[in-house]
């Protein structure tokens, strides 16, 4: 039943981080972990060697409570989480504000003086 509503909890979560209805922040310890936070507790999406992609969700005291992996037998779920972990890396780590900055930075150099 668990696994159940966790798949149920990525569905949603994909839907409305891909309508940038999800403020997604990086974890600084970890190059490869995102969260959302809500008053009671964390949602994290990780993506390591060993599992793929993890969806957890934590207490305010930081343990675990549930999660889901790519794993999982549930037909879509690894493209969801990847997915998911994509949006919020991009987002937490502002890609098209830096890759803009990049492009406007190379374009004054090399215009000519």
């Amino acid at each position: 039943m668990s696994q159940a509503k966790m798949a149920d909890i990525a569905h949603m979560l994909l839907e409305q981080t891909r309508h940038d209805k999800i403020n997604w922040s990086e974890i600084p310890v970890s190059e490869n972990s995102f969260y959302t936070a809500y008053p009671d507790y964390t949602i994290r999406i990780t993506k390591n060697t060993r599992d793929g992609h993890k969806l957890s969700i934590h207490s305010q005291k930081g343990t675990e409570i549930d999660a889901i992996s790519s794993r999982v037998r549930f037909s879509d779920m690894a493209s969801m989480l990847e997915e998911i972990f994509n949006i919020a890396r991009r987002g937490a780590l502002k890609t098209e504000d830096v890759l803009d900055d990049v492009l406007n930075r190379l374009r004054q150099e090399s215009t000519p003086t």
